[in-house]
């Protein structure tokens, strides 16, 4: 399976990023969780590495008003007119598109249940350079109350295939390529706030587990066996929701 990514599709994940007060204090917790190797940009932003490849970014101040959060991009070739659907379809839109020189423009909106996700339309940058290895992202999710108004709401946005997953009793719905893989999902929690988490690629749960405990981090769920390999939810020290899962024995992940 190819890892290594330079494009992606409209209307599928392309980055990840954490919004926190205390970037230094980031980077040695996801460092030491994930191998990570960083590289510096101006006013803090830090971008996490594996084999050189970027896969996440950490940024000090989170326009978004999502501080100890992760944020997950949607890419899309159009920012004006992904905006305009998603507002139409309910969205309110939280900061005005910024644009970043030779790179790209990005928005941050929220969708009609409150959950917030970003819009990226890159230039010469678009995104993630590695997926589906340890220490890179493999798969996000919408935690939602409603997937059935999440999924309306989505599809008319990012324009993609939503399909339930097919499982008897399991509310959780699927984003897909056009290719029809999946690259995110919709996961029925009644009673929670909607939002959006993501989960890194790690060769052990259980030991990535224990890296993350001892180094002040909270078990929230798991670890635990699944059909797509071993999981776990964690709290990272900032605050923020993440998971973590490694491939079956077989081979494979999300």
């Amino acid at each position: 399976m190819t890892t290594e990514r330079s494009t992606y599709q409209p209307g599928t994940p392309c980055w990840f990023e954490l919004g926190v007060p205390d970037p230094a204090a980031a980077k040695r917790f996801y460092g030491a969780l994930l191998g990570w190797d960083f590289e510096d940009y101006p006013n803090r932003y830090a971008v996490g590495q594996v084999r050189g490849k970027a896969v996440a970014g950490i940024n000090p101040d989170d326009p978004g008003g999502e501080p100890d959060r992760w944020a997950v991009y949607f890419a899309t070739d159009d920012l004006d007119g992904t905006v305009k659907r998603a507002v139409d379809a309910g969205a309110t839109v939280v900061n005005p598109l910024v644009e970043l020189p030779d790179r790209g423009r990005y928005a941050i909106l929220r969708d009609p249940e409150g959950a917030a996700f970003r819009l990226w339309e890159g230039s010469a940058w678009h995104g993630a350079e590695l997926m589906s290895e340890h220490g890179a992202t493999t798969w996000f999710e919408l935690r939602t109350s409603d997937t059935a108004r999440a999924a309306e709401f989505y599809r008319s946005v990012l324009e993609r295939d939503i399909d339930p997953l097919g499982i008897p009793g399991f509310d959780y719905l699927v984003i897909k390529e056009s290719a029809g893989k999946p690259v995110a999902g919709l996961f029925g929690v009644p009673g929670e706030p909607a939002r959006w988490t993501g989960y890194f690629s790690v060769s052990d749960t259980d030991a990535a587990v224990a890296r993350a405990t001892d180094a002040g981090a909270e078990l929230r769920d798991g670890p635990q066996d699944s059909p797509r390999g071993r999981l776990a939810w964690l709290v990272d020290p900032f605050g923020a929701e993440v998971a973590v899962i490694s491939p079956p024995p077989s081979g494979g992940g999300r």
